[in-house]
C-alpha cells in the first residue's frame, strides 16, 4: 500500500471513529457507510479531496444522506473507538487490495465478521491482515 493509500484509509478509519464517538449503532452505521453515494462518490474515486478531508469535513457531507437512517446506541453504551477505526480503516485497505467498491466490499465482509477478526488482527502488520481476510473471505 503507498504512503496516499494509507492516509485514504486513515481518513475512513476517522470517519468510523468519529461515529462511534457520536454514539451511533456501528453496524447501523458501517452498512449505512460503505453502501452510501457520498462513499461511492468520495472514498471509491480515483482522486476526490474527501478522501484527505478532516473526519468532520467528511461527516458535513455523509450526514445529510444518511443522517435519517441513523441509530443511537442504548444509553450508556458507546462502540469502542479503537474498534471502529480499525474496521473503517480494513474496509479502505481491502477496497484498495481488491479493486472492488465499497457496496461490493460490505457484503464479502460484514461487520460482524470484521468484529471477530479485530482482536487476532488489529496486531498484525496491516498488509498481512489484509493478505488474511482476503484469503478467508473473498
Amino acid at each position: 500500500m503507498t504512503a496516499i493509500q494509507y492516509d485514504i484509509c486513515d481518513t475512513q478509519a476517522m470517519i468510523y471513529s468519529y461515529a462511534a464517538e457520536q454514539g451511533y449503532d456501528m453496524w447501523n452505521f458501517s452498512d449505512l457507510y460503505m453502501s452510501s453515494d457520498f462513499c461511492a462518490r468520495e472514498m471509491d474515486a480515483e482522486y476526490s479531496a474527501m478522501q484527505l478531508a478532516d473526519d468532520t469535513v467528511c461527516w458535513e457531507r455523509l450526514e445529510p444522506e444518511i443522517g435519517s437512517h441513523l441509530k443511537k446506541c442504548p444509553d450508556g453504551l458507546y462502540f469502542d473507538l479503537d474498534v471502529a477505526w480499525w474496521i473503517g480503516f480494513t474496509y479502505r485497505q481491502l477496497a484498495f487490495l481488491t479493486g472492488r467498491p465499497s457496496s461490493e466490499i460490505v457484503k464479502k465482509a460484514s461487520f460482524k465478521q470484521l468484529i471477530s477478526a479485530y482482536p487476532g488482527l488489529h496486531t498484525v502488520d496491516e498488509e498481512m491482515a489484509g493478505e488474511i481476510l482476503i484469503e478467508q473471505l473473498f
